[in-house]
């Protein structure tokens, strides 16, 4: 009998990172706080599990960047400096300036204009709900959307791994704070300019939009800093 006859069943999703899908849920929702420490037998017990599922939830968790570790300190929900904002900020504009210079070179912009606009409708309904989360979820998805429409697997795979970390960041994040309907519209016209195949246009538009972002979180943060002190 071959070795692969012998191998057991492949199990679709373990306990540990169902817990994992759990604990993350809490900290997008800003049930735990930036920073704030991962009380391994609190969220055993709300979960009615053994510490054991949790401490590898935790661990599944750090390495997808949700998580710290401090030795002998335990877990910690993952926080963020000025210069990691920054970094990320910077590795973004990366990614979507790249996606942007495939899409208009190789791509159907109409039929990606036209995607793009039906997911700005989708922000305008959390707008018109205030519903400042969802509106943050719409906003990723568009340039999620955009992403994906480069053709470049990885790039997508890029763009989710720094989404996580943006959510994550803005859980804690007043976002009432902007202009929810002005950020709204700042889509539109990367949407013309992706629909007219002008590169400079998209591309300029892309900096504004994302450097915009990266200054009002770093805004944000710093306020919250001085609220907590």
């Amino acid at each position: 009998m071959s070795r692969a006859q012998n191998s057991p069943p492949i199990v679709a999703e373990s306990l540990a990172e169902r817990v994992a899908d759990r604990i993350s849920s809490a900290i997008m929702r800003g049930d735990l706080a930036l920073g704030e420490r991962l009380g391994e037998q609190r969220w055993a017990e709300a979960f009615g599990v053994s510490r054991g599922p949790v401490r590898e939830a935790a661990l599944l968790l750090t390495a997808r960047g949700h998580l710290v570790q401090h030795a002998r300190r335990g877990f910690f929900v993952r926080s963020f400096t000025s210069e990691e904002i920054d970094s990320l900020y910077d590795m973004r504009l990366a990614v979507e300036r790249h996606a942007l210079l495939r899409i208009l070179r190789d791509g159907d912009t109409t039929a990606i204009a036209d995607s793009l606009a039906r997911q700005v409708a989708q922000m305008k309904a959390a707008l018109a709900k205030a519903d400042v989360r969802q509106i943050a979820e719409t906003d990723l998805a568009f340039h999620r959307l955009l992403t994906s429409k480069s053709g470049n697997p990885r790039l997508l795979k890029e763009f989710d791994e720094l989404s996580t970390e943006i959510l994550i960041l803005i859980s804690r994040l007043d976002l009432m704070r902007l202009d929810p309907e002005a950020l709204v519209d700042s889509h539109l016209p990367l949407v013309d300019a992706v629909r007219q195949r002008d590169l400079d246009g998209a591309l300029r538009e892309t900096d504004f939009h994302i450097e915009d972002a990266r200054l009002s979180m770093q805004r944000m943060l710093a306020e919250l800093a001085e609220e907590e002190t």
